[in-house]
């Protein structure tokens, strides 16, 4: 994991430069960083949120960014779940990492739905199997009931 407190700030330049410019994760509206490196071409909240910081966003999948620690089905808390315990943060992380999945709620990926934190919801790896097969989500086009 990255240590944010070494992050250098961007140069004067730079900031005149991306003066107006607003983080690239869909709906965020936010101002660009002041840091450099990772995640230069978002805000700082969604720079932190990456999972180079320890967070739950890869920018090569923004929905990523809209997932939690939390199930937004069943509810479960993965951070206080006892049996990851043992674990140090930066491996805990990457464990409910696999296990929390960024979901587009509203309108699949594939019926054109967008990566917005209104479409998108974090849910556990078993409600969002759950989901799959309700909705019929593995099937190419989508059946109505």
């Amino acid at each position: 994991m990255r240590d944010y407190i070494w992050d250098q700030p961007k140069s004067l330049e730079q900031l005149k430069k991306e003066y107006g410019k607003c983080c690239s994760i869909p709906g965020c509206g936010q101002p660009l960083t002041a840091f450099k490196g990772l995640g230069q071409d978002l805000c700082r909240e969604h720079q932190l949120f990456q999972i180079e910081y320890g967070g739950m966003g890869r920018k090569d999948r923004p929905h990523t960014f809209h997932r939690t620690w939390t199930c937004g089905i069943c509810g479960w808390d993965a951070w206080n779940d006892p049996r990851f315990a043992g674990l140090s943060d930066e491996d805990k992380s990457r464990v409910i990492r696999i296990l929390m999945h960024g979901h587009h709620s509203e309108t699949r990926k594939a019926d054109g739905g967008d990566d917005s934190a209104e479409n998108t919801v974090g849910i556990c790896v078993i409600c969002h199997a759950m989901e799959t097969v309700k909705n019929k989500d593995y099937l190419r086009e989508r059946v109505t009931s």
